[in-house]
């Protein structure tokens, strides 16, 4: 099934889960190389922008995820493909990590961490988040 179909037959995702679940299953449907070495995120983006504003969110993880995690591996990275074969299709963590860190569009994000075991704990002064 084409990455097409599949935007064009989702639901609007109704759960955070719901969301993590329809990327995965467009973002499996090609390899991390396909994703890297072509135009593919930007006709994905640009097909969700202009035939699927609703599913945004998607357009917008899809970016994060290849153009900020991947990228940011393969370019910075003296064996990027270990790492790659190592994660897989896995979902990606892109950090802000200077203090008020923010972006172009306004968003601000004031979060701290700390390492308890083997646990990192992101807090953004409201939740915790545990990896």
């Amino acid at each position: 099934m084409s990455i097409f179909t599949i935007i064009n037959d989702a639901s609007k995702p109704s759960s955070i889960d719901d969301d993590i679940k329809l990327f995965k299953q467009i973002y499996t449907q090609h390899s991390l190389n396909e994703w890297l070495n072509t135009n593919l995120i930007f006709e994905v983006g640009n097909y969700i922008a202009y035939n699927r504003p609703d599913l945004v969110s998607i357009g917008i993880r899809l970016n994060v995820q290849v153009n900020l995690f991947l990228r940011t591996i393969k370019t910075y990275s003296s064996n990027y493909e270990s790492i790659f074969n190592k994660i897989g299709h896995d979902l990606g963590c892109f950090a802000l990590t200077e203090t008020k860190a923010g972006v172009l569009s306004g968003l601000i994000i004031d979060t701290k961490f700390s390492i308890d075991n083997d646990n990192i704990i992101i807090e953004d002064g409201n939740k915790q988040y545990h990896k």
